[in-house]
């Protein structure tokens, strides 16, 4: 049983590196974003701190690190760029999305799934802010602003966390 919990952890940490979440973070931590060039409607709006760019650009770099220098190379690379998230004490729960932390929370705990719900969706098409509410169990734990309803979605589900997390340090104290 010890073993298939070591087992299940490593697996569950190697996923937690290979979400969108761990590897924009992996690529922040070599500054890749540095070494974007973007065009002018990207540039201007952060584009080289949006996750889903690093993440993808950070994927676009180990392929061809693998294709140039072979596979223990990129492997060396990777186990030791990844070493803080693969470490034990880093609790792979840390490295994912809060979406996916919050769905897990919920089905595991509630037996449900959580439900957004776009509350407001304003301005023009190039520069829309979306509102998002999200519910648990029929309760309404957060509510998120974004440029994307993804982002606003994103937002609504830390604060979701945030309120579940305050209510299980309260129930233990």
């Amino acid at each position: 049983m010890a073993i298939r919990s070591a087992v299940s952890e490593s697996v569950r940490a190697r996923a937690a590196v290979v979400s969108a979440a761990g590897l924009a973070r992996l690529a922040e931590r070599i500054e890749l974003g540095s070494f974007l060039v973007l065009g002018d409607g990207e540039a201007p709006h952060g584009g080289v701190h949006r996750p889903v760019l690093l993440a993808s650009t950070f994927e676009a770099l180990a392929g061809a690190i693998l294709l140039d220098l072979g596979w223990m190379v990129v492997r060396d690379w990777l186990v030791e760029l990844a070493g803080p998230e693969l470490d034990a004490a880093t609790p792979p729960d840390d490295l994912k999305s809060p979406k996916s932390r919050l769905q897990e929370f919920a089905q595991q705990h509630l037996r449900t799934r959580p439900e957004y719900r776009i509350v407001e969706a304003a301005g023009p098409d190039h520069e829309k802010v979306f509102r998002v509410e999200v519910e648990v169990a029929s309760e309404t734990l957060g509510m998120g602003v974004g440029s994307s309803r993804r982002q606003a979605e994103t937002a609504a589900a830390a604060e979701a966390i945030a309120v579940l997390e305050a209510r299980s340090a309260a129930l233990s104290a």
